[in-house]
């Protein structure tokens, strides 16, 4: 919607049950809506050079966010 965020994010690389996995913590700020936006992702994986795919495990539910720079 050409809105602009600013922020910071968080890789960790994790192991669970002899599985490697990178989760990401985003934190991003719209200074002129003053709108805040947070979130945790148990895992990711990229895709390209420019993509990467991640997704929220919510009990029976699992949501995908796809970033593209």
């Amino acid at each position: 919607a050409g809105e602009s965020f600013q922020g910071t994010w968080n890789i960790e690389n994790k192991t669970y049950n002899d599985v490697y996995y990178q989760s990401l913590e985003i934190t991003a700020i719209n200074f002129t809506t003053q709108q805040v936006i947070g979130e945790y992702y148990d895992d990711m994986d990229f895709t390209g050079t420019d993509r990467f795919k991640t997704q929220i495990n919510q009990g029976l539910h699992t949501y995908v966010t796809k970033f593209e720079r």
